[in-house]
């Protein structure tokens, strides 16, 4: 597996390039993108930046800039996201400790847990629909993203 090396200072603005790369060498001319939480801002990035190669973009739960004049940022939040944002702003190696504690629980998640495993991020008939393929696929998605987060963090 590829692992992508760590960029100090990356904009969300910078995913467009990354993506283009991609495409490129994948040979692909169009694409649609969606992106889910912190996700959210690096597809609108994609379809800003690429207007001509993205045909569509969503943002689901997606988050605003947290300067953004007169957001309360943190209001309706879960606590887990909470607790994340005050470790980034502690610094790099807070960050690290709490997504390192973190990946492992990630990594078993099994789909049967997925809706329990997301604690307070998720409303309750948010939960009640992650089941089947969809729990399937974010206990995947999850794993493979704890377990190359992990490697990347070790290595």
């Amino acid at each position: 597996m590829a692992v992508s090396t760590p960029q100090p200072g990356r904009l969300v603005a910078d995913a467009a390039a990354d993506v283009a790369a991609i495409l490129d060498r994948l040979g692909v001319d169009e694409f649609v993108t969606a992106g889910w939480s912190g996700g959210g801002p690096h597809a609108l990035a994609c379809a800003a930046l690429l207007p001509v190669r993205c045909l569509a973009a969503a943002s689901v739960a997606g988050i605003a800039p947290s300067d953004s004049p007169g957001l309360d940022w943190l209001a309706g939040m879960g606590p887990e996201n909470i607790e994340e944002f005050e470790a980034a702003l502690a610094g790099e190696a807070d960050l690290t400790r709490l997504l390192d504690a973190a990946a492992g629980p990630m990594r078993d998640l099994g789909a049967a847990e997925v809706a329990a495993g997301l604690g307070e991020l998720v409303s309750e008939a948010d939960k009640a629909v992650i089941t089947g393929d969809f729990a399937d696929y974010l206990a995947a998605s999850f794993s493979g993203g704890a377990e190359h987060g992990h490697r990347r963090l070790a290595g």
